[in-house]
């Protein structure tokens, strides 16, 4: 698989503000196949599309999803010493604006009603109850990071029937 130039053309050409170059940023977007497919998923647009498969350039770099969420600094941070190990806040290591891209694709999500992500907002909302909301949601964009990165790697359109094989484990 050869790196995507239209979706790094997409992340170039990104404004924090959303009403400036939003049609330009469609149409470069709709035009890679990769970013195309990231977009099947519930909660991401073209701009949190093209803004990953830009960040993550050739998904052969990465072994497991795992070491996609370290690259983006979605893991917690290991303070660990001895036999005691804790664990910490995120390590908000990588790209920031990706990162931040898949927090709110997480709100997003939450926010939805569709029928095919109850699964997954359930399983947030469970979280939410024990260690607070901002905290599950992040571990939530955790999982969608995982689950873009198993779109590019396997280069299949997102079927919303895999959110529940995705919660069923954790």
């Amino acid at each position: 698989m050869t790196p995507t130039p239209t979706a790094r053309a997409v992340y170039r050409r990104f404004s924090p503000s959303p009403s400036t170059g939003r049609v330009d940023v469609d149409k470069i977007a709709h035009r890679d196949p990769t970013v195309r497919r990231l977009c099947t998923a519930s909660g991401v647009g073209s701009i949190t599309a093209a803004s990953f498969a830009a960040v993550i350039d050739t998904p052969e770099r990465f072994k497991r999803a795992h070491q996609v969420e370290a690259y983006l600094g979605l893991v917690p941070r290991e303070l660990s010493s001895g036999e005691k190990q804790r664990k910490g806040r995120i390590t908000k290591t990588g790209d920031r604006r990706a990162c931040c891209l898949l927090v709110e694709a997480a709100w997003a999500l939450l926010r939805t009603r569709r029928p095919a992500v109850a699964p997954l907002r359930a399983w947030t909302e469970r979280l939410a109850a024990r260690r607070g909301r901002r905290l599950a949601v992040v571990a939530l964009a955790h999982k969608l990071a995982g689950i873009r990165y198993a779109t590019m790697r396997d280069e299949a359109e997102f079927n919303d029937k895999y959110w529940t094989t995705e919660t069923q484990g954790a």
